[in-house]
């Protein structure tokens, strides 16, 4: 099986939100927030998201973002917004998803995602990095 069949179906056939595939070997898996699993790997292991494959839940600008400052080497989602797609598009980087959506709404559906909100006029990768790490209180 090659890595993107890897990952793909380890993210659909289990609870992880967040399934990092690398040299035929599933590399780090997560049951949490994937915006902030994924924004850990970044910072405290960056050679784990080069030229992987990275397959997601729900892939929002934010985590485009980071994939893209990750040198991720292709990406799945389950739902995937457009904002995201056009990071993925000016980075070069593959994708498939389940679902398009417009954005990533909030976990009660009443407003955008709080991190998609914040990178939307956000056009380069390591500026909006250094938002997210802000909010999330990384800095």
């Amino acid at each position: 099986m090659n890595d993107k069949k890897l990952a793909i179906n380890k993210l659909k056939k289990s609870e992880y939100k967040l399934v990092v595939v690398k040299d035929n070997e599933i590399k780090y898996k997560s049951r949490e927030d994937s915006v902030s699993s994924i924004m850990d790997l970044l910072d405290e292991n960056p050679e784990l998201l080069k030229n992987s494959i990275v397959a997601d839940k729900v892939i929002g600008r934010a985590v485009a973002m980071i994939c893209d400052c990750g040198e991720v080497e292709f990406c799945y989602g389950t739902i995937i917004s457009n904002g995201a797609l056009d990071v993925f598009k000016n980075a070069n980087i593959p994708y498939e998803a389940n679902q398009k959506v417009e954005y990533i709404k909030n976990k009660d559906n009443t407003d955008l995602c709080p991190i998609e909100k914040l990178t939307l006029k956000v056009d380069n990768s390591s500026e909006g990095i250094e938002k997210i790490k802000e909010f999330l209180n990384k800095k």
